[in-house]
């Protein structure tokens, strides 16, 4: 006959596996609530000067970091000015002479500039600023706030595990049959 000092089952390495899955999980939340912590997922600020070759008028014209800068956004106008000198029916005007930004029509997400009135300026320098870095951090930031609201379940998980590794022994240790040897 055999000697059965005692059943050996696989609730111990259930359970280590359950420990070490909360562990890992552990683990990424912090690892996520580090990164948004950093928050280094921002629009980073620019303003260009005296951006030459733009048109003010009543097709569109686009200024030229719409095109280079990714997620190009918060297009604003701060100064245009003549840049040539002409008659403004034929789209030229005196040089440095200030258009009024109320009448310029933009576009914040894409650029594009043109002017709201039936006056054409083809010659036009403009001073702008913009945002930049949206859309490639966009997908970041929703996942990071996403991430964010997982702790407030944590501790239900963290409740619902434990019950269940109790359950898991009490039924384990219950359920054997210790050999008696003979």
């Amino acid at each position: 006959m055999k000697n059965k000092k005692g059943q050996v089952s696989s609730l111990p390495t259930t359970v280590t596996i359950i420990i070490m899955a909360l562990i890992f999980i552990g683990v990424g939340l912090f690892i996520v609530q580090e990164l948004y912590d950093f928050d280094e997922f921002t629009d980073e600020s620019a303003t260009i000067v005296n951006e030459s070759g733009l048109s003010v008028n009543s097709s569109t014209s686009t200024v030229a970091t719409s095109g280079t800068s990714p997620g190009f956004n918060s297009f604003s106008i701060i100064q245009c000015y003549c840049n040539y000198t002409g008659n403004s029916s034929t789209g030229m005007c005196d040089v440095n002479t200030t258009l009024p930004v109320a009448n310029i029509t933009t576009s914040a997400d894409t650029g594009m500039l043109k002017n709201a009135t039936a006056n054409q300026y083809d010659f036009v320098m403009c001073t702008y600023s913009y945002k930049y870095g949206t859309s490639s951090f966009e997908g970041i930031n929703s996942t990071l706030e996403a991430f964010s609201e997982i702790p407030e379940f944590m501790n239900l998980m963290i409740l619902v595990v434990m019950l269940g590794i109790i359950i898991a022994i009490l039924v384990g240790i219950g359920g054997k049959k210790v050999g008696t040897g003979a």
